[in-house]
Parts: C-alpha cells; structure tokens; sequence
C-alpha cells in the first residue's frame, strides 16, 4: 500500500487540511444541503474522503494531540455555562433517555446474537459492543483488556466496522436533527438555548485577548486540576469525569465572573470540530470491504433497536427531539460527542446533561459489557 501524500510527521500541513476542511464545511453550512447535514458532518465525510483516497493519513501524532488536548479543553470551555440548575432542570431528561437508550443497547445485544451467527467469538463481540456503545470507545477497549481477548486482527476489523457505522449513524442523526417532521412528533417545550439576559448581553460584545487567554487559562487550570484528581484516585482513564465535575463546580460558584467573558464558544466550537475531522480521518474504507457480511449486520441490527427502544420509550415519556439526539449519541459515541451535537444545533442547556450522561455511560459500560459476555457464555 502506497504512503499517503501528506506524511503523518507533516504536522503544519496536516493542519492546514484539517483547517481548510472545517472551513468548507462551516462554508457550506449555508447552502440547502449544507443546512440539512451540518458542518461537523460536512468535516466528517471530506476528512474520510481524503484519508480514503490517500491523501492524508489514518493516524498521525497530530491526532493525539487533538485527542488529548483539545478535546479535554472543548468540553471545559463548552461547560462554562454550565449552572447545576441548569442540571437539575434538564439533566434528569437526557439522563432519562440515556438510561432507555442503554436498555436499548443491551436488547440488541443479545438480539443482534440470536440473529446474527458470529461463530465462536459472538459472546466477545457482543460484549465488546455492548460496552462500546454504552460509553464509548473507552469502555470498548476495557472489556476486551478485561476478557483477555487480544486478537489485534478481529479487534482492528470489529473497530474499522463499527467505526464507519457509528459515523453513518451520526450522519443520520444529523440530518435527523434538521427534519421538521421528526421535531413536531417530539416537540421541545422550552428553548433548548440558554436564555440568561447576561449572556445574551456578552454576546453583542466582541471578543478581544482578554477573553481568549483568560478563558484557555481557565479551562487549562480545570483539566489539570480534573487530570490530578483522577491519578490521585487511580483511575486515569475517567479523568474526564473530575474534569467535568471541577468545570461545573467553578462554573457554579463563579457563574457572575465567567459571565463577563465572551469569545470561548468559538475556540470551543473549533477544538470540536477539529475533533470530528479527526474521526473522519479514522475510516478505513477498504478494511471496511474485507471484513465480515456477519460484523456488519449484528452492529446494524444492534444499533436499530437501540434507537427503535429509544424513541418509543421517549414518545411515552414524553421526551423531545433534542434529548433523544443527545442521549443517543451519549450512548454510542460517549461524552465528546453528545456535547459536541449540542453545541452544533444550538442545544446549549442539553450540553452539560449530555455530558453527564456519557460520563454515567462510562461508570456502567464495563459492568454491562462484561455481564453481556458471562450471559452469553453460558
């Protein structure tokens, strides 16, 4: 296999894409199919062009950096609004849907298994995506750690297939997200928007250096704070969760300063959006093609009622549009994601429960991966 044409070492010229990318898709945001897909799907589908065609590389150190920095800091400066309020007025909602979309994820489960024949290594499969797709790629990887499966091949296919998969499904929600028709059976009550006079007024203002530098400098602070807290403790892998827990608790108590400054939803919305190139960048085409008929149709099958359970337990609960979006993608794609969705359609109250909710998916991934397996395996 040929090299790409931009090596994984070319650090600025990879950001130049990345960033060229974004712009195209915030720049098509304007027109009829633009506002249909939304920009972050938009970086998406180019990212995935490029890295399929051989122009920029699956994987590169850039790429970590993102992950490891830029994404930590999107979700503290997507926080700083964040009000425990605000949580408890609108959290135990999209709580509520992720908790029916996670009921969702472990019927098919098991349905996916009765129907689809995966051979030997179902029970595996079964957990690793029951997991998967509770909390994420995080709790992914724990369970295969924990049942000791460590064949890279079948990891690296089942990764490739879910991974294309889960981005189609977010490509649907997407454009789910801007369907009238869908918005009218699960009407919102309430503007999803945050509608406080202080931050409406800051938002007339323009940002100056002030606002950018105090901002990082704060959500920097967090992550630190947050990243320290989860050593100490011994759990590394849920830093996120003391990152989130010390941004709401800052954001809390200092509601009034935070208020005054303006300008950190774009760095925010940019880190994000750098972010979902990142995913982009991340499907393999072809290893897709060469993996197994069987992989594809027990994720397909899993995903379907997932979001079949999901809207009909949301219709009788009566749940909106917007949090069954959020809770979703909490469910299969974790925290970035559902904040991410939030912020991109202007959900901001749904941003911190989204949150929450991934953080919550996190906890109980493991737990629901590894029961899915001792049941199977019996």
């Amino acid at each position: 296999m040929s090299l790409p044409l931009i090596s994984a070492d070319n650090n600025f010229a990879l950001l130049a894409i990345m960033l060229t990318t974004i712009s195209v898709g915030v720049a098509m945001e304007k027109t009829t199919v633009g506002k249909r897909l939304s920009g972050a799907i938009i970086v998406i589908i180019l990212s995935a062009l490029l890295a399929n065609i051989n122009i920029t590389p699956a994987s590169a150190p850039i790429h970590g950096l993102i992950w490891s920095y830029l994404v930590p800091l999107a979700i503290a400066l997507f926080l700083f609004n964040a009000d425990l309020i605000e949580i408890f007025h609108t959290g135990g909602r999209v709580l509520l849907a992720f908790v029916i979309g996670v009921i969702g994820t472990v019927a098919g489960s098991f349905l996916a298994a009765l129907i689809v024949d995966l051979g030997d290594n179902e029970a595996v499969y079964a957990a690793l995506f029951g997991a998967g797709f509770t909390g994420g790629s995080l709790n992914f990887a724990a369970v295969a750690n924990t049942i000791n499966f460590t064949d890279k091949n079948s990891l690296a296919i089942a990764t490739a297939v879910s991974y294309l998969l889960v981005i189609g499904y977010f490509v649907l929600l997407g454009i789910l997200a801007t369907t009238p028709k869908f918005s009218k059976i699960f009407p919102a009550q309430e503007d999803l928007n945050f509608c406080k006079e202080n931050v409406a007024e800051k938002r007339t203002r323009t940002p100056n250096l002030f606002d950018f530098s105090t901002s990082l400098a704060v959500a920097c602070t967090v992550c630190a704070v947050g990243i320290a807290l989860a050593k100490y403790f011994e759990v590394d892998n849920y830093s996120i969760l003391f990152v989130t827990g010390v941004t709401i608790a800052v954001a809390t108590v200092a509601r009034q300063w935070i208020a005054q400054l303006t300008g950190y939803e774009l760095l925010a919305t940019l880190f994000m959006y750098m972010f979902f190139a990142l995913l982009g960048s991340g499907v393999d085409v072809q290893a897709i093609f060469d993996s197994s008929v069987a992989l594809f149709l027990y994720i397909i099958v899993l995903v379907l009622v997932h979001f079949i359970v999901l809207i009909l337990g949301s219709y009788l609960l009566g749940l909106n549009y917007a949090e069954i979006i959020v809770a979703s993608c909490a469910c299969i794609g974790g925290p970035p994601i559902a904040i991410a969705m939030a912020i991109l359609f202007g959900w901001n109250k749904l941003a911190t429960p989204g949150v929450v909710s991934g953080v919550f998916g996190y906890a109980i991934g493991n737990f629901i991966g590894i029961g899915i397996y001792q049941l199977l395996q019996v």
